[in-house]
């Protein structure tokens, strides 16, 4: 460090200042999460893409059809008692 020259010095503390310390992996590591990141925040912020009527319309169909299935069988099961 002493044999350096001011520019060299300046530079120096400048490749520092941009420069984490630690070692390689958790820099790596960190470099990462911040990718990751910004992914998610893409994938949250873009326009999410719109459902067909006819999708909703058969996924209302089948809730309906479940629902009704629910409830024959809990009023077939509800008279038996505790030992069916």
């Amino acid at each position: 460090m002493a044999a350096m020259t001011p520019e060299e010095r300046a530079a120096h503390e400048q490749w520092q200042k941009t420069h984490k310390p630690g070692p390689v992996a958790a820099r790596a590591r960190a470099r990462r999460e911040r990718q990751d990141a910004k992914q998610v925040r893409e994938i949250l912020s873009a326009p999410s893409a719109a459902v067909s009527n006819s999708e909703v319309d058969e996924l209302e169909r089948l809730i309906a059809e479940r629902k009704a299935e629910l409830a024959c069988a809990t009023i077939d099961t509800d008279d038996q008692g505790a030992f069916g």
